[in-house]
């Protein structure tokens, strides 16, 4: 009953989920093993709801290599999350927009590093409705490229 909005410091989440999952380990076959089962669901979502607006705020905010590292926390962190097509999608566009706002000698690695969240992003949703935004910084991320390696 502590735990706070996502937007509020969690601990009191984190302290709420280890007595609970203390109780379960405790009593398993307790009466009340299966409600605690599910405030653990409602505080890991919580949790998540957390995760994932911190991530996309660095991604607002133009911070875009936190943002990164904020996205790939979030897809180890909460693998099963049902925002996991949308970060993967978002660590295309920001590794995308960081690329272009580079200076040159840091645009070839940026640039395949975006081919290469794209190509993580179309394997594990082939049919995303992000599909087409990220097949055209996929594509452009190429030209990018060729032009690059001709100016060399």
């Amino acid at each position: 009953l502590q735990s706070p909005d996502f937007n509020l410091d969690q601990t009191p989440t984190y302290q709420a989920i280890a007595a609970l999952q203390t109780f379960i380990n405790r009593f398993p076959y307790s009466e009340y093993s299966e409600k605690a089962t599910a405030l653990i669901d409602e505080l890991q979502y919580k949790l998540e709801t957390k995760a994932y607006d911190n991530a996309t705020e660095y991604y607002r905010l133009g911070q875009y290599k936190a943002a990164i590292v904020a996205f790939e926390n979030f897809q180890t962190g909460y693998p099963d999350s049902r925002y996991q097509e949308e970060i993967a999608f978002l660590k295309v566009e920001t590794e995308y927009t960081l690329a272009k706002q580079s200076f040159q000698q840091f645009q070839e690695e940026r640039f395949r590093k975006t081919i290469e969240f794209y190509q993580e992003f179309v394997d594990k949703y082939p049919n995303s409705d992000y599909l087409k935004k990220a097949e055209d910084m996929y594509t452009d991320s190429l030209s990018y490229l060729e032009k690059l390696a001709s100016n060399d």
